[in-house]
């Protein structure tokens, strides 16, 4: 359907494209990809008036999906991703319905990002936005980085690309769109997260600021939350100076009224909040005697009311985009109790319950909810309780350290960019189906 100014495999280039920064991307994650062989004929109704367009029907693209689907799910293959560059509305509509066949039969989930839906048009430009990039600059400058060959410049670009080359002072007109093309392409698959809003709750510290880093890295922009403004402010500046976007936000998150104005604000400033991090959260320990209703209530409030109250102001815009990420920050200690920890065991099992209970709610509407649950992890708060230790029992600090982590099975503390990593992966499209998981993540902990 594109004429005689681009070539009949137009759509299965920009989608083969596609598809090689999305493996590199799978891969550098630590996942094996396959690329599978191009399927070169869609469902094209709404061009069948132009010349030469060849049309098959959207059920038959739907039944060839589902096949190659159940195929897959056989091989033991975890995932099928789809990189679709055919625009047109019943083929969209022939792959959506190929990815619910998929969820029906409990198959290996099927992933097929639309480009015509947001964060995709705003991340794409004014030119995809308007629909004009439909055999346009946008698939002329695709297809010039991956076939500049098959193209040549009519008329007058011709004529002023020889003009530059006659004055010295000119490239190749084709092999610099080309250039540019590919690197804007290299740029959205870099940061699989340009274009998202973020909210990292408990973000001036610890594993909130290693989470707040390696979202902004992907290329989300993030509010940063805690109650203490200017460590967030801090780490806001470092991210804005790394090219990055951050904004720093105090609130108290165990507070309704606290936690409804950082909503406004997070959408004011992002425009949309698409992935949460529900990080903040305190630690104690103490025998159960010793615990009075005021340290329960506090425990209960930071670490587990912060996360309902954020999450239900929150949650109501994903669902009505489609698309959304929660991330709670539970602990092992939510998955088992320990001596001690009477409080902070309750509140993180509140966390991992609630978890599953909002998961089930969102299912089916492309929102997932899950929780991290990392053994001691190196940060402020395992330090401050390593100090607890030490001066309840007048152990060293390695033998502190060594009590410490055989209450968890851990043979060393999970450092913050292995929960960062953890919590990025389930941020991206891959782990579309992962939600209702509570996610124990310790270095040598045991399994659970």
């Amino acid at each position: 359907a594109h004429g005689p100014h681009l070539p009949l495999a137009t759509d299965v280039l920009i989608a083969e494209g596609m598809a090689r920064a999305g493996a590199t991307h799978i891969e550098a994650q630590g996942y094996a990809a396959v690329l599978l062989p191009s399927l070169s004929f869609a469902a094209a109704p709404f061009a069948a008036a132009f010349t030469g367009t060849l049309s098959v029907t959207p059920a038959s693209v739907t039944a060839l999906i589902v096949d190659l689907a159940r195929e897959l799910t056989r091989h033991g293959f975890a995932a099928l991703g789809v990189a679709n560059a055919h625009l047109d509305p019943a083929h969209l509509g022939a792959l959506k319905a190929a990815a619910e066949r998929a969820r029906s039969e409990r198959l290996l989930p099927l992933v097929c990002p639309d480009l015509t839906r947001k964060p995709w048009r705003q991340r794409l430009g004014e030119e995809f936005q308007s629909g004009a990039c439909h055999a346009g600059r946008f698939e002329g400058s695709i297809v010039m980085a991956e076939r500049g060959e098959w193209l040549r410049l009519a008329g007058g670009c011709e004529r002023r690309g020889r003009a530059r080359e006659r004055r010295g002072a000119g490239r190749d007109p084709v092999r610099g769109r080309a250039e540019r093309a590919r690197a804007r392409a290299e740029a959205l698959s870099a940061q699989p997260l340009a274009g998202r809003g973020a909210v990292v709750t408990g973000a001036g510290r610890g594993l909130g600021a290693a989470i707040a880093r390696a979202l902004a890295e992907a290329g989300a922009a993030v509010v940063l939350v805690a109650r203490t403004a200017p460590e967030i402010q801090r780490l806001a500046d470092d991210l804005n100076a790394r090219g990055t976007r951050a904004f720093a936000v105090r609130c108290d998150v165990t507070r309704e009224l606290e936690v409804v104005t950082l909503v406004t604000e997070a959408r004011r400033l992002l425009g949309t909040v698409d992935i949460l991090v529900n990080n903040a959260g305190t630690a104690a320990a103490a025998r159960l005697r010793q615990i009075t209703l005021d340290e329960w209530n506090d425990m209960l409030a930071v670490n587990a009311t912060s996360t309902f109250l954020c999450t239900r102001e929150l949650l109501g815009g994903m669902t009505e985009r489609g698309w959304g990420r929660v991330v709670n920050m539970a602990s092992v200690a939510g998955l088992e109790g320990a001596r001690y920890i009477a409080h902070y065991a309750a509140a993180k099992h509140a966390v991992v319950g609630f978890t599953r209970a909002v998961a089930s709610e969102c299912a089916g509407s492309g929102v997932t909810v899950n929780a991290l649950c990392p053994g001691y992890a190196d940060t402020p708060l395992t330090a401050r309780t390593l100090t607890s230790v030490r001066e309840r029992t007048g152990l060293g600090a390695e033998q502190a350290l060594a009590a410490v982590l055989a209450t968890t099975g851990q043979d060393r503390l999970v450092t913050p960019a292995e929960v960062a990593a953890e919590v990025l992966r389930l941020c991206l499209d891959p782990a579309a189906s992962t939600t209702g998981e509570a996610i124990a993540l310790g270095a040598g902990a045991r399994a659970r």
